[in-house]
């Protein structure tokens, strides 16, 4: 017979922020068959699923002290599942001898009709709208059409470092936007 947990997501992140790694434990064991379903069906590998959903719970742990209890577990797990899979896309577009059948995901990856992950998204991209016109441009390349700085710069004829630039103030300007308690999201986004 298995044994269930009572503890809400709230007491387990509390938990872990002491290092309590039962804690841990118990969200692994509650999130990651759901986590490694999702990724399993985007990526259409298993064993690359269950590598992405290591990644996933491992910086989970290893970022336990900046997380915030009131927010959604949920909400921050499909972040990092899907910025996991968002590198692994980057990894393959920059080494073509790799097996490159992530490019399918994207395609995947916003159709979820998780409202939490849906809502999550929304505020993401209401805080990209709201930067300005060049900055934003060059956010958009970066994280969406996933551009290197030198790429960016080469298109829109800038020096990298106002890439560079652009890229930090952006991320600070999303920070602002968003709040304390989203913007630890965005370490990952």
């Amino acid at each position: 017979m298995r044994n269930k947990s009572f503890k809400s997501d709230k007491v387990l992140i509390i938990g872990m922020k002491y290092g309590d790694e039962e804690c841990f434990d118990e969200l692994f064991r509650k999130y990651y068959p759901r986590f490694h379903t999702y990724t399993n069906r985007l990526t259409h590998d298993h064993f690359l699923a269950e590598d992405i959903m290591q990644n996933v719970f491992l910086k989970l742990w290893l970022n336990r002290l900046k997380l915030d209890e009131r927010f959604s577990v949920v909400s921050y797990l499909y972040v990092l599942t899907k910025n996991e899979i968002l590198n692994q896309m980057r990894y393959d577009r920059n080494h073509p001898n790799v097996n490159n059948r992530l490019l399918t995901v994207c395609r995947h990856l916003y159709d979820e009709n998780d409202t939490d992950y849906k809502e999550l998204y929304a505020k993401v991209l209401e805080a990209v709208e709201r930067l300005p016109k060049r900055r934003r441009e060059v956010f958009k390349m970066n994280r969406f059409e996933f551009l290197s700085a030198a790429e960016i710069a080469e298109r829109l004829g800038l020096s990298v470092r106002t890439v560079e630039k652009h890229l930090e103030l952006a991320m600070r300007n999303i920070r602002q936007t968003l709040g304390p308690v989203l913007s630890i999201l965005l370490f990952f986004f």
